[in-house]
């Protein structure tokens, strides 16, 4: 039997260390739910990469879907390659892949120093805000149901 007074304290892991504890962490969450719910309960990492003509990186994002949803971590288009749709394409693609997992739903957060107009102008409803951030700057929660209907939209596509 384990008591807080025969456990080490808590380890901090940084980088690659860092990774793979999260991956073991989340392989035992989704177990549990695996146990609790009776279906297994599916992890999928997703990252979008959108290269520019000689195939440096100008813009990309991170996610995952979980159970149904779809979390955005990063988006970022290289700052000389806004406005021209790449971070609507980048959203776009994330999208499909959510779809093609299963996930009806996609959220994120941004700051409101951020992108909160980008979100907004992609059908994306904010539903919470965080205040007592960076010099009064809140973080903005938005979401976006996803439908099949309106996947793989043709966008045109973008150059930078």
């Amino acid at each position: 039997m384990f008591t807080p007074a025969t456990l080490s304290s808590p380890t901090v892991l940084h980088g690659l260390r860092a990774r793979w504890a999260g991956s073991f962490l989340a392989k035992r969450v989704l177990e549990e739910a695996h146990r609790k719910t009776g279906k297994p309960i599916s992890y999928e990492d997703i990252t979008v990469l959108e290269r520019g003509p000689w195939g440096s990186i100008v813009g990309g994002a991170k996610a995952y879907v979980d159970e149904g949803y779809a979390y955005v971590g990063w988006l970022w288009v290289r700052q000389d390659c806004r406005g021209r749709g790449l971070g609507t394409r980048i959203m776009k693609k994330i999208e499909d892949e959510a779809l093609r997992h299963n996930a009806r739903t996609v959220w994120l957060t941004t700051m409101s120093y951020e992108a909160p107009g980008f979100y907004a102008r992609n059908g994306y409803t904010e539903f919470t805000q965080f205040e007592g951030g960076p010099n009064g700057h809140a973080r903005i929660g938005f979401r976006k149901k996803l439908s099949p209907a309106v996947a793989s939209q043709n966008l045109s596509e973008g150059k930078c």
